[in-house]
Formats: structure tokens, sequence, C-alpha cells
């Protein structure tokens, strides 16, 4: 499959070679966020999902390396999401309000999960925790429909406050 085109989305061009994705404008359900974008690395999405209710699928290119804060906050429709092979960190609230969220796998690389991160996903049922990954903020899965948490050795630090 090939990335979505540049049309599809409002950016920035930071004037260091990087592009911001600001808002994903396109129509497709199913989304591959390029890698690049006039030939220079996409390296963030902030927000660009932010309450999009009809995105049901997204493929987060390689060159993304942080989720920020309610990146796909309030995407009711999202149920699938690729994630980086190199993303360190999810941060607040990313996919809170994601409720049809079913299927994530987190890359090795990942290292901490944000508080809120996943609030209000009912449809998560189930996640492996790597053992590189060592902190998950308070209430990561708050309201979500996690059942089973396995972890591997390694994390540091895990509030039991909301999990």
């Amino acid at each position: 499959k090939e990335a979505n085109p540049a049309s599809d989305f409002e950016y920035l061009d930071d004037g260091k070679g990087r592009i911001y994705i600001l808002r994903y404008i396109g129509e497709e359900q199913n989304v591959i966020i390029p890698s690049k974008i006039d030939n220079k690395p996409v390296v963030n999405i902030d927000e660009a999902f932010l309450y999009n209710h009809d995105v049901v699928s997204v493929e987060i290119p390689d060159t993304i390396t942080e989720l920020g804060n309610s990146t796909f906050s309030g995407c009711h429709s999202l149920t699938t999401v690729v994630l980086p092979s190199e993303l360190t960190t999810i941060r607040d609230n990313a996919f809170e309000n994601c409720t049809k969220l079913s299927e994530i796998s987190f890359p090795d690389s990942l290292t901490t999960i944000g508080a809120y991160a996943f609030k209000n996903c009912a449809s998560l049922k189930r996640m492996k925790i790597s053992k590189i990954l060592t902190t998950i903020y308070d209430g990561a899965f708050l309201n979500s429909g996690i059942e089973t948490l396995d972890f591997e050795e390694g994390i540091q630090y895990l509030s039991l406050i909301h999990i």
C-alpha cells in the first residue's frame, strides 16, 4: 500500500528540514501517514486526528518516535493503529475515548505510556508490555476494556491508581 498524498494533510515545514502534520483533512478511512512530505521527514503528528470520527485505521511511519498529547483522542471509529517500530513515548490522552480501538501492538522500543493514554478504550482487552517499557502513568488504562496486561521484566514505575 502507498501512503496517503500530502494533500490529505495540513502540515508545517519547521524550517529545519522537518515536517509537522497538524491535521488530517483527507476522506480515506484507512490512513497511511507518509514518512516524507516535500522530501522532508515527517516527525510529528500531534493532535492530527483529534476528534476525527471517520478514520478507522492508521499506519504511522517509522520517522515518528513520539505520539503527543491527544493525537487520536475522540476518534470513535478508530479500530486499528500500526505504531512505528522506533516509537519511544505515547503521551497523555493519546488514544482517550477511542472506544472501538481493539488492536494495537507496542514496539519493543516503547519506554513510556502517559496518563490516561488509553482512557475509555472499551474495546481493548489485552496488551503485551515489553521489558523496555519502564513507565506507565496514572490512569493509562482507566475505564478501558483491558482484562489482561502481560508484563516482561523491567517496569520501573507503574501507577496502580486507576490503571
